[in-house]
Parts: structure tokens; C-alpha cells; sequence
């Protein structure tokens, strides 16, 4: 599973943050019981370190390997 990533700001703004993740989660939701979800997956990637943007960015991701 591939894509990316993208971060917008508003123009001659900083954000500051602790890191950029993607996750991937694979869940089966019991519609009748929501307490009993299974979830059955979890990744996940860092795309940025802690720090600060300023400026718009584009983070392209893969999950290789995803059995569902």
C-alpha cells in the first residue's frame, strides 16, 4: 500500500510539532457491538522528526508487504 502525504500551511506560518507518523490499521467493526472491534493490523512510519515546517510538504509512503 503506497501514497503520500500532504502538509498545507498557511502562508508565512511556522507550525511547530513532534513528528510526522502515518498509520496503517486494519480493523473488522462489529456493527452491533462496538466493543467487540478486532483490530487485526497496526504499522506505522515516521515521515518527519520533531521540529518545525515552514513550508508545504509532500511525503510519499509504503507499506510493502501488507497482508490483509
Amino acid at each position: 500500500m503506497k501514497g503520500k502525504v500532504f502538509i498545507t500551511l498557511n502562508k508565512g506560518k511556522q507550525v511547530d510539532h513532534i513528528g510526522v507518523r502515518i498509520e496503517l490499521i486494519g480493523q473488522i467493526e462489529n456493527l452491533i457491538d462496538p466493543k467487540q472491534n478486532i483490530t487485526f493490523l497496526t504499522l506505522a512510519k515516521d515521515l518527519e522528526p520533531p521540529g518545525s515546517l515552514t513550508d508545504n510538504m509532500a511525503y510519499d509512503f509504503l507499506f510493502a508487504k501488507v497482508e490483509k
